[in-house]
């Protein structure tokens, strides 16, 4: 995790999935803060989210977690990235 390019905005990123789970293929990611959906990425290859902060307003969340997602499911969480106070700071 890191500022994104435009102000206000954080950019979270992972390796795609490179071989289909056991839930079926990969059609996505779900981004997560604290356990709340904040972002859907709709790419099976998709490596990253760009996050508007204002998503984050009220939750000041700690960690961002990211799953992957199939036709019928989702995947566990992944492992929790904290995010860094100066960000969260913004809210």
């Amino acid at each position: 995790m890191e500022p994104g390019p435009q102000d206000g905005t954080l950019l979270v990123t992972w390796l795609p999935v490179n071989r289909p789970p056991a839930s079926g293929p990969v059609t996505g990611y779900a981004v997560f803060a604290d356990g709340k959906k904040i972002h859907d990425v709709d790419s099976p290859t998709g490596d990253h989210a760009l996050i508007d902060i204002t998503k984050l307003v009220g939750i000041n969340p700690q960690v961002v977690t990211v799953r992957t997602k199939s036709r019928d499911a989702q995947s566990a969480d992944s492992m929790a990235t904290p995010i860094p106070r100066k960000f969260c700071d913004h809210n």
